[in-house]
């Protein structure tokens, strides 16, 4: 009698145990001298049974967790882990696996943080990673070496759910985001000047990999894009080129605003500095090239180049000053030899292509000229044409060189200038001139070419 019952205590004992283990808290403690290891208490039971249950949870208090895993290890060998947990699946179909399934659930205001999952390394004040790696986190994907595996693999998979009814805001105070980093220390600025961003590896630099000299390739959604990088900090540095397709209602397609102009890299006041060299002995090199088709029958109008210097309203140019829609230049420091070079400030020509039909224009021209000055000026001289020669400059042979080819029917064709020529003007007693040119020579003043309606002859 006295056996039976002593059984019945220890079955009672034994159903009590288990009953309470899971709603009580578990401490595990490892101590490992690098010769055995000892587990107090045996966690057979914890997990043949469980911590808690979904309809009965662990009752928990401050800084009072569930369960403690403590160990510590001298082993200067090996792998030390305090913690394994491994899942093996043993047949296809499972709609999910997880090896480990974290979840913080709440339906009351977080405080200041709110974490599924903390990792940390603490180096304490003597510890270092010497000439390893540390990560607070490490993920790592083992693909099975077979063909075509199908399916998406990722190490890390961020997913953030917003649910119907749910209403964010623009704020630079409460943030939305897949990812956050953040700097803390009291010299912070260690990391500022030595650490980065990422640290990728093993990337080969090839056409259609993920890093091709200046991009790293991404997909959003269903489509690929490249992030361009950049060789030099503060700046985008390339050696590749930069191309940019926009559809035919996106424009501009660079949009450039320096609001100030500062000292550029040659000692000038630049907004936007474009510099090359020429290292080839043939060909040609084109410091910008701009070619823009019309491609649709049009009654507008197609600039290549429009460029325009603005005096805005309220300020005064003075001093010297000087504005130019464009400027253009050439410096010579080297030897020109050759017959047939040329040289050029700048150069222009217009072009036709076989199968081009040309049935009627106003004009067509190498260049067009017109002035829109207002109001006259008070003092000094407007033109439409300026050449000039400088006094330093060294002697040339004319002023303006026409080679004719022998296809030009006129040397210039006046329009609407009755305020410049003179019809009928007797300007020699033994030739009467059917009109005269005014131009002005100097200081000298005011002298007339005479033009004459036919073929004349002078004794």
């Amino acid at each position: 009698m006295k056996k039976l019952i002593l059984i019945l205590a220890l079955m009672f004992c034994l159903i009590f145990s288990l009953n309470t283990l899971a709603f009580e808290k578990v401490d595990v403690t490892m101590v490992n001298s690098g010769l055995s290891t000892v587990y107090v208490p045996k966690i057979q039971t914890l997990l043949d049974h469980g911590l808690g249950s979904s309809t009965t949870a662990v009752p928990l208090l401050a800084d009072d967790p569930a369960l403690t895993v403590y160990a510590t290890s001298s082993a200067v060998t090996g792998t030390i882990q305090s913690s394994v947990i491994s899942l093996t699946i043993g047949a296809s179909g499972a709609a999910v696996s997880e090896a480990l399934h974290v979840v913080l659930s709440s339906e009351y205001i977080t405080g200041s943080w709110a974490n599924a999952i903390v990792a940390k390394i603490d180096y304490g004040s003597t510890g270092s990673a010497a000439y390893g790696l540390a990560a607070s986190i490490s993920a790592e994907m083992n693909l099975a070496p077979i063909v075509s595996p199908g399916g998406s693999y990722y190490n890390v998979h961020s997913y953030f759910n917003v649910p119907t009814n749910a209403e964010l805001i623009d704020s630079t105070a409460f943030n939305y985001a897949f990812e956050r980093y953040e700097l803390s220390g009291e010299v912070t600025y260690q990391f500022d000047y030595y650490g980065l961003l990422w640290h990728i590896v093993g990337l080969y630099d090839a056409s259609g990999k993920v890093l091709y000299e200046n991009t790293l390739k991404i997909q959003i959604d269903e489509t690929k894009w490249w992030i361009p990088l950049s060789l030099a900090e503060g700046m985008y540095r390339t050696t590749e080129r930069i191309r940019i397709d926009l559809d035919p209602d996106e424009t501009p397609a660079l949009h450039i605003h320096t609001h100030q102009v500062e000292i550029g890299v040659e000692g000038e006041n630049v907004a936007n500095d474009f510099k090359g060299e020429f290292l080839r002995t043939t060909g040609i090199a084109d410091g910008m090239r701009l070619q823009y088709t019309m491609d649709a029958d049009s009654s507008g109008i197609l600039r290549s180049i429009m460029s325009n210097a603005y005096l805005n309203t309220a300020i005064t140019l003075s001093g010297g000053g000087e504005i130019y829609g464009i400027s253009a230049g050439v410096n010579m420091l080297g030897t020109v030899s050759g017959a047939t070079i040329r040289i050029a400030a700048l150069q222009a020509a217009t072009g036709q292509s076989v199968g081009a039909t040309l049935t009627e224009a106003a004009f067509i021209s190498v260049l067009s000229l017109t002035n829109r000055t207002g109001p006259n000026l008070v003092t000094g001289e407007t033109q439409i044409l300026f050449l000039e020669q400088e006094g330093n400059a060294f002697q040339i042979d004319q002023a303006i060189y026409l080679f004719g080819g022998d296809r030009i029917t006129e040397f210039i064709h006046f329009e609407d200038v009755a305020t410049m020529v003179t019809v009928g003007t007797t300007q020699d007693a033994a030739v009467t001139a059917d009109a005269s040119i005014a131009i002005t020579i100097d200081d000298l003043g005011t002298f007339y070419i005479p033009a004459y309606g036919g073929v004349i002859t002078l004794d």
